[in-house]
C-alpha cells in the first residue's frame, strides 16, 4: 500500500484520503458474513463439479488466507456428512460413483500456502489465529513425503526381485507418483496413500509366514495362484504342498551344475515341473495347467543356477578335504 501511495506522487490530503478508502473496502471484503458464504460457496462449486481435480483460494491477504482455511474447512466436513447420508440412503445401483466421490473428498486435504515474514507468529496469535501449525506443514511434509518415497522404492526392489507376482505393487507405486506429478493429488492426499501402501507392503512381507511357506515357496504358490484361481481351502492345502514338494525334488535332484546349458538337464527340469504340477487340484484345467507349467518353469530358469557355490576348509593335518556344496538361487 505505502509503495503505491509513494508512487502515485499524492499529497498528504489525498494519501490520508487513499488510506481511510482503503481501510472501508478491506473491513468490507473481509468482515466475517462475507467470509462465511464465500467459504460455503467455494465448497459447493468444488463439489459440484463433474470433475475430481484440484483448485487453488487466493485472499487478499495473509491473514485473510487462514480465516478461509478455517471456514473452508468447516463447510467441508459439513458436506462430507451430507454426502455420506446420501450414499446410505441411495440406490445400490448409484452406490460405486457416490462411493468413489466420497472417497475422493475423504483424502481431498488443504494447505495454507504464504510467505514467510519475521514475527509473524505473534502477529497472527493477536489476530486469533494460529500461523505455525501451517508454517510446519509447508516445511516438514516435502521433506517427510520425499523420505518416505524413497524408502518404499528401495523395499519394493527387493520385493520384486524375490517374487515377480507382486509386481502389481510397483505399478501401483508408480501410478501414485505419476498421478501426484500430473496435478491428480496434491502432497498431503500422496502422503497418506504412502503410508497406506507402506502398511500394505508390510502385511506382503509377512504373508509368507501366514501361508507357513518360505519365501521360495511362496513365490510358486503365488505363480499357481494368482491372478485369476478361486479355489477353496482344502485346495489351498493342496496347492501349498506341490509347492513343497517341486522345490524339493528340483533342489535334491534337477538343479545340477550348468543345468541350464544342457538340452537333456533343461528337459529334465521341465518333466520335473509338469509331473509335480499333475498334482494340482482338478480345478487347473488342461489350459491352465499348461499355463501354470510355463510360467513356474521359467520362473525356476530365470532365478536358479544350479550347484555353483562350492566352499572348502583346509584342515591343518590332512590338507584339501572338507567340501561342502550348496544350492544357490
Amino acid at each position: 500500500m505505502a509503495e503505491i501511495v509513494d508512487n502515485a506522487e499524492l499529497d498528504e490530503d489525498q494519501q490520508q484520503k487513499l488510506k481511510r478508502e482503503f481501510a472501508r473496502e478491506y473491513q468490507l471484503i473481509t468482515r466475517e458474513e462475507r467470509l462465511e458464504r464465500i467459504a460455503e460457496d467455494i465448497v459447493a462449486h468444488f463439489m459440484g463439479r463433474g470433475v475430481l481435480a484440484k483448485a487453488m483460494v487466493i485472499s487478499i491477504d495473509k491473514a485473510t488466507t487462514v480465516r478461509m482455511y478455517d471456514k473452508v474447512q468447516k463447510h467441508w466436513k459439513t458436506e462430507i456428512e451430507k454426502l455420506q447420508r446420501e450414499l446410505d440412503a441411495a440406490d445400490p445401483a448409484d452406490k460405486p460413483e457416490l462411493e468413489k466421490r466420497l472417497r475422493f473428498f475423504q483424502e481431498t486435504d488443504m494447505a495454507v500456502v504464504v510467505s514467510p515474514s519475521q514475527n509473524e507468529i505473534e502477529e497472527f496469535k493477536k489476530k486469533g489465529l494460529d500461523i505455525a501449525t501451517h508454517r510446519k506443514r509447508m516445511v516438514r511434509k516435502p521433506i517427510e513425503v520425499q523420505k518416505l518415497r524413497g524408502q518404499i522404492a528401495q523395499k519394493l526392489v527387493r520385493m520384486v526381485r524375490l517374487n515377480r507376482t507382486r509386481m502389481n505393487f510397483l505399478e501401483e507405486f508408480q501410478k501414485m507418483i505419476d498421478e501426484y506429478n500430473a496435478g491428480a493429488s496434491n502432497l498431503e492426499t500422496l502422503f497418506a496413500r504412502l503410508v497406506a501402501f507402506t502398511k500394505r507392503l508390510s502385511e506382503e512381507e509377512k504373508r509368507g509366514i501366514a501361508e507357513q511357506l518360505s519365501e521360495e515357496e511362496l513365490v510358486i504358490f503365488d505363480l499357481l495362484t494368482k491372478p485369476d484361481m478361486k479355489l477353496t481351502k482344502a485346495e489351498e492345502v493342496e496347492v501349498k504342498k506341490v509347492a513343497r514338494e517341486l522345490l524339493e525334488t528340483l533342489k535334491k535332484e534337477k538343479l545340477v551344475l550348468d543345468w541350464k546349458k544342457r538340452q537333456t538337464t533343461r528337459a529334465a527340469v521341465r518333466y520335473t515341473v509338469e509331473t509335480v504340477l499333475d498334482h494340482l487340484p482338478r480345478v487347473y484345467t488342461p489350459q491352465i495347467y499348461e499355463q501354470k507349467c510355463e510360467r513356474v518353469y521359467q520362473h525356476v530358469f530365470d532365478s536358479y543356477t544350479g550347484l555353483l557355490a562350492v566352499c572348502m576348509r583346509t584342515n591343518p593335518r590332512h590338507g584339501w578335504r572338507n567340501l561342502r556344496v550348496e544350492n544357490r538361487v
